[in-house]
């Protein structure tokens, strides 16, 4: 499996789990995986845009769950 199917796993994985921003994403995968795989911004991102542009994922308006609002 190339890294770049790792990654979409990754992200359909934790997507299972709850709806989430892209920085959400990558601090799940860090808590779960992180001590023997990790994943940037950079890897995130580009598979999040793939996977919506398949149909796997859709987004969804308004603030992530857990998002913080800024004042």
């Amino acid at each position: 499996m190339s890294r770049q199917e790792q990654t979409h796993m990754a992200v359909l994985g934790a997507l299972s789990v709850e709806p989430m921003s892209g920085y959400a994403l990558r601090e799940a995968i860090r808590d779960v995986l992180g001590h023997f795989w990790s994943e940037s911004f950079g890897q995130i991102y580009p598979a999040l845009t793939s996977l919506e542009e398949q149909g796997f994922i859709a987004r969804q308006p308004g603030p992530a769950p857990g998002a913080r609002c800024s004042r």
